[in-house]
């Protein structure tokens, strides 16, 4: 059998969004969970950080059904300078495992972390044999042809790599947001369970097992009264024919602490 190709994409507070219908045989709980290192930052200045994000859709130990779009909105008081960075052209790393998409693109580099892919059908329990464990590389991309930066995701299973394409778009979420990363995916072949990753600059000096540093690809700064971090993704997923909703939203807060300067 052909394997299918397929394509990815600690807070306070995290609300997740279950969309339920007595129209649905089954629902689907939708996560976003988004941390920001470190936690004391400068009021006004932004200032390098790390930046965690793990999504996750649930429904029991049930099979999820597939997402073909995610928009993760972040935070105003968050910034990614994608000119900080140099840019990765995606036919550097397309079809390439992931030892050796990070030494074609070592200086793109800006994010780690892993997946978790589910085989079969939405709604049917998961099994281990269905279960496929996924490296992923964040790469800084070209911009795209309106201009916009872009984020290439390498996802590795250990069979057939895929490259899914982020565009770093104005947010349309509401005022605490200013940017969000818009990822349209296509059929896949499977579910995604979770999808985590921590953005940052990259330390590259061992490609094979990088360690993700504070760098300037993301700054942070902390001005809010509330002082937290807002974080707020919406999932579309394909049609399971009444089986799942066709949508779901997953919210979560991360807190900060003003650093002060010393006088």
């Amino acid at each position: 059998m052909r394997k299918p190709k397929f394509l990815i994409g600690a807070a306070v507070s995290i609300l997740a969004v279950s969309v339920a219908s007595l129209a649905y045989a089954n629902t689907v709980t939708q996560t976003t969970d988004g941390t920001v290192t470190p936690r004391k930052l400068p009021k006004k200045k932004f200032k390098p950080v790390k930046l965690h994000v793990r999504t996750e859709a649930t429904d029991g130990n049930n099979i999820p059904p597939p997402a073909n779009h995610a928009v993760i909105n972040l935070d105003k008081d968050l910034k990614i300078n994608a000119n900080a960075v140099p840019k990765c052209d995606v036919s550097q790393v397309s079809g390439k495992a992931t030892a050796d998409a990070r030494a074609a693109c070592k200086s793109s580099l800006v994010g780690v972390g892993t997946a978790q892919l589910l085989l079969g059908a939405p709604g049917s329990p998961i099994t281990g044999p269905g279960t496929v464990p996924v490296k992923v590389s964040g790469f800084n991309g070209k911009p795209n042809n309106a201009g916009q930066p872009t984020l290439i995701l390498h996802s590795d299973p250990g069979f057939t790599p895929v490259d899914l394409i982020g565009t770093l778009k104005p947010s349309t979420a509401g005022a605490k947001f200013k940017k969000a990363l818009d990822v349209v995916v296509p059929p896949t072949g499977g579910s995604l369970k979770f999808f985590d990753i921590t953005i940052g600059k990259v330390n590259n000096k061992l490609a094979a097992s990088p360690t993700v540093v504070p760098g300037p690809y993301v700054k942070a700064r902390c001005k809010q009264p509330d002082h937290k971090f807002n974080f707020f993704g919406k999932f579309t997923f394909d049609d399971t024919g009444g089986t799942y909703p066709t949508t779901a939203e997953g919210r979560s807060t991360s807190r900060c602490k003003v650093k002060h300067r010393r006088r």
